[in-house]
C-alpha cells in the first residue's frame, strides 16, 4: 500500500470486534488518503487502487456482464476508499463502525465499540 500511497490511514473492522456466534466471513477496511497523494494518479495507479477496493454496480464490456458487488480476495475483504477532507464520509464510517448491532442486525443504541486504525 505504501508504494501506491506514500502515507495514509487504514481503518480495520469486522465481526471479530464484537462477540458473535458465527466466525467473521470477511474483514472490513476503509483506506483514508490525503487528496494530494492521489492527485498524481494516472490510469495505472487507479487500476491498482481499484483492485484493492469493493466495487459496486460494476458493468463490464468483455465479456458483457454486470455485478452488483465485486470484492477483493474472493469476498474475504470489504474495502472502501475515502479522502481525508471528506468529513461527512469520515463521520459516517466512524459512526457505523463504532456501533454495535444485535442478533437481529439492528444497532443497539447507547453501546459503542472500537476498531483498529493503522497509519503509515
Amino acid at each position: 500500500m505504501q508504494d501506491l500511497l506514500g502515507r495514509g490511514t487504514l481503518w480495520v473492522n469486522g465481526g471479530f470486534c464484537t462477540h458473535k456466534e458465527e466466525p467473521p466471513k470477511d474483514i472490513d477496511l476503509v483506506i483514508v488518503a490525503d487528496p494530494e497523494d492521489v492527485r498524481h494518479f494516472g490510469p495505472a495507479e487507479e487500476e491498482r487502487l481499484f483492485q484493492l477496493l469493493t466495487l459496486q454496480g460494476v458493468d463490464v464490456g468483455m465479456p458483457r456482464a454486470f455485478s452488483p458487488r465485486v470484492q477483493p480476495m474472493g469476498g474475504l475483504i470489504d474495502a472502501f476508499f475515502i479522502l481525508s477532507e471528506d468529513f461527512d464520509a469520515i463521520k459516517m464510517w466512524d459512526a457505523l463502525w463504532s456501533s454495535v448491532k444485535g442478533a437481529d442486525g439492528q444497532i443497539i443504541e447507547g453501546i459503542t465499540k472500537g476498531y483498529l486504525e493503522v497509519s503509515w
